[in-house]
Protein backbone atom coordinates (compact mmCIF):
# COMPACT_ATOMS: atom_id res chain seq x y z
CA UNK A 1 0.00 0.00 0.00
CA UNK A 2 1.28 2.97 -1.09
CA UNK A 3 -0.05 6.54 0.68
CA UNK A 4 0.24 9.89 -1.20
CA UNK A 5 0.58 13.15 0.58
CA UNK A 6 -1.90 15.31 -1.31
CA UNK A 7 0.00 18.19 -3.66
CA UNK A 8 0.09 21.62 -1.68
CA UNK A 9 0.50 24.28 -3.85
CA UNK A 10 3.17 27.58 -2.83
CA UNK A 11 0.57 30.16 -4.56
CA UNK A 12 -1.77 31.11 -1.96
CA UNK A 13 -5.95 30.65 -2.07
CA UNK A 14 -7.43 33.68 -4.15
CA UNK A 15 -8.93 36.25 -2.03
CA UNK A 16 -12.61 37.23 -2.83
CA UNK A 17 -13.29 41.05 -4.14
CA UNK A 18 -15.75 42.82 -4.13
CA UNK A 19 -16.82 46.28 -5.60
CA UNK A 20 -19.36 48.26 -4.47
CA UNK A 21 -21.22 51.57 -6.46
CA UNK A 22 -23.59 53.59 -5.02
CA UNK A 23 -25.99 54.97 -7.63
CA UNK A 24 -29.16 57.14 -6.90
CA UNK A 25 -31.50 54.92 -7.73
CA UNK A 26 -29.73 51.86 -6.96
CA UNK A 27 -26.56 49.87 -5.07
CA UNK A 28 -24.99 47.52 -6.71
CA UNK A 29 -22.33 45.26 -5.19
CA UNK A 30 -19.91 42.73 -7.74
CA UNK A 31 -18.56 39.95 -5.17
CA UNK A 32 -16.02 37.56 -6.95
CA UNK A 33 -13.89 34.45 -6.10
CA UNK A 34 -11.18 36.24 -7.17
CA UNK A 35 -9.39 39.04 -9.01
CA UNK A 36 -7.24 37.48 -11.39
CA UNK A 37 -7.56 33.95 -14.02
CA UNK A 38 -5.22 32.73 -16.59
CA UNK A 39 -6.51 30.90 -20.34
CA UNK A 40 -9.25 28.55 -20.09
CA UNK A 41 -10.35 29.71 -16.31
CA UNK A 42 -14.06 30.78 -15.57
CA UNK A 43 -14.53 33.64 -13.20
CA UNK A 44 -17.85 33.68 -11.31
CA UNK A 45 -18.91 35.68 -8.50
CA UNK A 46 -22.91 37.09 -7.76
CA UNK A 47 -24.12 40.65 -8.69
CA UNK A 48 -26.56 42.01 -5.94
CA UNK A 49 -28.77 45.21 -6.45
CA UNK A 50 -30.44 46.86 -3.67
CA UNK A 51 -32.85 48.83 -5.07
CA UNK A 52 -33.47 52.83 -3.73
CA UNK A 53 -36.08 53.87 -6.68
CA UNK A 54 -38.18 51.96 -8.64
CA UNK A 55 -36.30 51.22 -12.33
CA UNK A 56 -37.55 50.03 -15.39
CA UNK A 57 -34.24 47.80 -16.90
CA UNK A 58 -34.56 46.54 -20.25
CA UNK A 59 -32.01 43.85 -19.36
CA UNK A 60 -29.49 42.82 -16.32
CA UNK A 61 -26.24 41.69 -17.14
CA UNK A 62 -23.04 40.80 -16.28
CA UNK A 63 -20.07 41.25 -19.05
CA UNK A 64 -16.53 40.36 -19.36
CA UNK A 65 -15.00 43.38 -21.70
CA UNK A 66 -11.26 42.91 -23.04
CA UNK A 67 -10.11 46.61 -23.42
CA UNK A 68 -7.56 46.99 -25.99
CA UNK A 69 -5.76 50.56 -26.42
CA UNK A 70 -3.11 51.60 -29.03
CA UNK A 71 -2.06 54.66 -29.05
CA UNK A 72 -5.28 56.78 -29.34
CA UNK A 73 -7.24 54.01 -30.31
CA UNK A 74 -9.50 51.42 -28.58
CA UNK A 75 -11.31 48.54 -28.93
CA UNK A 76 -14.34 46.90 -26.20
CA UNK A 77 -14.48 43.18 -26.45
CA UNK A 78 -16.98 41.12 -24.90
CA UNK A 79 -15.48 37.84 -24.50
CA UNK A 80 -18.30 36.47 -22.23
CA UNK A 81 -21.61 37.35 -20.83
CA UNK A 82 -24.07 36.45 -18.42
CA UNK A 83 -28.51 37.96 -18.82
CA UNK A 84 -30.61 37.59 -15.90
CA UNK A 85 -33.57 39.79 -16.91
CA UNK A 86 -34.80 41.62 -19.83
CA UNK A 87 -37.60 44.15 -19.83
CA UNK A 88 -37.93 44.36 -16.34
CA UNK A 89 -39.23 46.50 -13.56
CA UNK A 90 -37.58 46.67 -10.25
CA UNK A 91 -39.13 48.44 -7.32
CA UNK A 92 -38.01 50.51 -4.71
CA UNK A 93 -36.90 48.57 -1.74
CA UNK A 94 -36.25 45.38 -3.72
CA UNK A 95 -32.98 43.00 -3.24
CA UNK A 96 -31.62 40.74 -5.84
CA UNK A 97 -28.80 38.73 -6.29
CA UNK A 98 -27.61 36.99 -9.50
CA UNK A 99 -25.10 34.31 -9.60
CA UNK A 100 -22.45 34.07 -12.86
CA UNK A 101 -19.81 31.98 -14.55
CA UNK A 102 -17.85 33.67 -17.21
CA UNK A 103 -15.49 32.05 -19.48
CA UNK A 104 -12.50 33.31 -20.07
CA UNK A 105 -11.62 31.22 -22.76
CA UNK A 106 -8.47 30.51 -24.17
CA UNK A 107 -5.86 34.00 -23.92
CA UNK A 108 -4.55 35.31 -27.00
CA UNK A 109 -4.06 38.99 -25.31
CA UNK A 110 -3.29 38.97 -21.49
CA UNK A 111 -3.44 42.18 -19.37
CA UNK A 112 -0.73 44.66 -20.00
CA UNK A 113 0.43 48.15 -19.96
CA UNK A 114 3.05 49.60 -22.14
CA UNK A 115 4.23 52.99 -22.81
CA UNK A 116 1.21 53.56 -26.04
CA UNK A 117 -1.00 50.74 -25.98
CA UNK A 118 -3.11 48.78 -23.13
CA UNK A 119 -5.26 45.60 -22.47
CA UNK A 120 -7.37 45.88 -19.73
CA UNK A 121 -9.83 42.95 -18.89
CA UNK A 122 -13.20 44.07 -16.48
CA UNK A 123 -16.20 42.34 -15.16
CA UNK A 124 -18.97 44.60 -15.30
CA UNK A 125 -22.28 44.33 -13.56
CA UNK A 126 -25.14 46.28 -15.31
CA UNK A 127 -28.25 47.75 -15.23
CA UNK A 128 -29.21 48.49 -18.79
CA UNK A 129 -32.03 51.18 -18.90
CA UNK A 130 -33.62 52.43 -22.20
CA UNK A 131 -32.57 56.14 -23.46
CA UNK A 132 -31.10 56.64 -20.16
CA UNK A 133 -27.26 56.03 -18.79
CA UNK A 134 -26.78 52.64 -17.90
CA UNK A 135 -26.23 51.66 -14.33
CA UNK A 136 -22.87 50.20 -13.38
CA UNK A 137 -20.29 48.36 -11.63
CA UNK A 138 -16.87 47.52 -12.66
CA UNK A 139 -13.78 45.44 -10.96
CA UNK A 140 -10.72 45.17 -13.08
CA UNK A 141 -9.38 42.03 -13.12
CA UNK A 142 -6.17 40.35 -14.04
CA UNK A 143 -5.38 37.75 -16.83
CA UNK A 144 -3.08 35.69 -17.87
CA UNK A 145 -1.63 32.91 -20.48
Amino acid sequence: MTVARPQVSDDPPPSPVATEVGHRQCNLTLDMSRSEARSGDRMDGVLRIEMLDNVEAAEVRVELVRIEKFGNEGQDHVVDKAVFERDVTLPSGDSHEWRFDLDIGQVKVPSLEAEKSSVTWLVKGILDRRMRRDLRVEREIRVGF
